[in-house]
């Protein structure tokens, strides 16, 4: 779905604007070529690579973005934002002038563009309402091999939602599973 340019903040949680905002502010982003229909950047990443994102425009809106880095989370990744807010510091944007308003710190709250995202909030919003379904505690009943394992796994993905997610889809997968009784 097609957004005006200074609206890229619906579409951004709150970590991932600061962290664009950083980035722009460190002057990590560098705006390859734009005109009217297209824009493409590199921005460095944390290991000192870049991502190459590319930016689709139609009538003064973004219809297209897409980021080489291995972010699926919600939302827009934290180098397509930082683009995005780069072309607006290039305009005469000032970082100063996003408002706290701005910041979304319930995922479900993101304007998203594709069935996937709409799937991934779904399922955001069931782990809201469940009110049965506490991390920290389904996280601290398990074995440390389990646990371990688990976070290994995730911790590549620890800058987008799917940590919760996938500690949410084994929560309920124990849930439907008689529990097993301990003996000591």
């Amino acid at each position: 779905m097609p957004f005006k340019l200074r609206n890229f903040t619906a579409r951004t949680r709150a970590l991932v604007l600061q962290r664009a905002i950083d980035l722009v502010d460190h002057q990590s982003v560098l705006l390859l070529d734009h005109d009217d229909e297209h824009a493409q950047s590199h921005v460095q990443n944390n290991r000192g690579g870049i991502y190459h994102v590319e930016i689709r425009f139609r009538d003064e809106e973004v219809v297209f973005t897409h980021c080489d880095c291995p972010y699926r989370g919600v939302g827009l990744c934290k180098h397509t934002a930082a683009s995005l807010l780069q072309l607006l510091v290039v305009q005469g944007f000032d970082l100063k002038s996003i408002k706290s308003s701005e910041y979304h710190f319930n995922d479900a709250d993101i304007d998203e563009e594709n069935e996937e995202d709409l799937v991934l909030k779904e399922l955001i919003t069931e782990i809201n309402n469940d009110k049965y379904f506490d991390l920290f505690q389904f996280l601290a009943s398990q074995d440390r091999e389990q646990l371990l394992g688990f976070i290994g796994h995730y911790l590549e993905e620890s800058e987008d939602i799917r940590l919760v997610v996938m500690a949410y889809l084994w929560y309920k997968g124990e849930r439907q599973t008689p529990t097993k009784d301990f003996l000591s």
